[in-house]
């Protein structure tokens, strides 16, 4: 059976993450072990159990936002609480503070999609700052806070419309998979900023 380019490439996410995530598990585990067997944990080896389980985070994290989830697993539930494990293994330490507000339990189609805009907000705040990911109404926001929001350039374009379909860094592949995701769910993305304030609704 024939595949678009957009579902291969959602179908290849899916397999090169199904395949790493199970010997950078494999890691944490041996450490884990080590620790209670009673070894030391020195600097480098807690080093590397911080790397190895950001990893894993980035992993599942990608997994849910770029992998594919076909007709049947679209409305399957993702945990919000599973959401919130892995922010946590990611963001545990560095420029952004990122709040995942959405505790019940939502489509994987839905969870896609905020975790792209998620993505996008994050470009915006090169210099750091707090991200929240809220949801009212069946209304979904990100709202991203910094000092100095950088909104400008292709990217933002294409989020925006402005432009017609161009070669994108992969860096920012996620302003171009977000538009085709949210008109799979029949959803419209506003894109308003204030200040040292930007704000992803769909």
């Amino acid at each position: 059976m024939a595949q678009t380019d957009d579902k291969l490439a959602s179908l290849i996410s899916s397999r090169i993450c199904h395949d790493l995530i199970s010997p950078i598990g494999a890691v944490t585990n041996g450490l884990e072990l080590m620790e209670l067997a009673g070894l030391p944990m020195s600097p480098e080896v807690e080093l590397v159990n911080q790397s190895a389980q950001s990893a894993a985070a980035r992993i599942k994290y990608y997994r849910l936002a770029f992998g594919d989830f076909g007709r049947i697993d679209a409305t399957h539930p993702v945990r919000g609480t599973e959401i919130v494990q892995i922010l946590k293994g990611i963001f545990i330490s560095g420029r952004l503070d990122v709040h995942w507000h959405v505790t019940d339990d939502h489509s994987r189609a839905e969870t896609k999609a905020a975790l792209l805009a998620l993505m996008c907000a994050e470009v915006a705040l090169g210099t750091g700052g707090r991200i929240d990911v809220t949801l009212q109404d069946n209304i979904w926001t990100v709202d991203a806070k910094g000092p100095k929001l950088m909104l400008e350039g292709q990217p933002w374009d294409v989020l925006r419309g402005d432009v017609p379909e161009v070669e994108i860094a992969p860096a920012a592949v996620q302003f171009a998979v977000l538009p085709d995701v949210l008109r799979q769910l029949g959803r419209t993305l506003s894109i308003t900023s204030s200040g040292d304030v930007l704000s992803l609704r769909f």
